[in-house]
């Protein structure tokens, strides 16, 4: 096989691990409770992010369904609402671009007057790129307000660089064995 070949089936392989997405519903949440300050809520979060940081966050906004976005990492991921636009129950996190966050990450979906008004939920096995599909939150009786992500940021190489440093490696591996044997 050319190092050509080689290096479109990575790149193909780097495409499809980021259209995979995660399902993530209520029931999944690692905590849950009642309405608190965003100090509280943060207070209960830093426990399990140390040190933790608020990355992203995605408020639903007044018109549209295309998030009011804040954080380190705004211009990564897109939080799109859906059920009601001014009501959702639901929304879908993609990543755009750019730095994604560290394994260690935790997602805190906030409602309104419910109990519980919010769950937190890890993101241990979420790779940053992955699509989050949040589901069945509130319905018919609430909504999300906003969603957030603590945790840490890591820059991603883009494929071409990724694909040229495995290419260097495998051609660094062939000639030094040339070379031992």
């Amino acid at each position: 096989m050319k190092l050509g070949a080689v290096g479109k089936l990575l790149g193909a392989a780097l495409i499809c691990l980021q259209t995979q997405a995660i399902s993530i519903k209520p029931g999944d949440a690692i905590r849950s409770g009642p309405e608190n300050s965003a100090s509280e809520i943060y207070a209960i979060v830093n426990p399990f992010v140390a040190p933790s940081t608020l990355v992203y966050k995605a408020e639903v906004p007044k018109t549209g369904l295309v998030a009011l976005e804040e954080g380190s990492l705004a211009a990564s991921y897109q939080t799109t609402f859906t059920d009601k636009p001014n009501d959702p129950s639901a929304a879908t996190v993609k990543y755009i671009s750019g730095p994604t966050v560290l394994p260690l990450a935790y997602l805190l979906v906030k409602g309104g007057n419910e109990d519980p008004s919010w769950y937190l939920f890890s993101l241990s096995t979420w790779n940053g790129k992955e699509t989050l599909d949040l589901t069945g939150f509130w319905p018919g009786k609430g909504a999300i307000s906003h969603i957030s992500i603590y945790g840490g940021a890591v820059g991603v190489p883009d494929v071409g660089a990724s694909a040229l440093l495995m290419l260097l490696g495998l051609g660094s591996l062939a000639v030094f064995g040339r070379r031992s044997a």
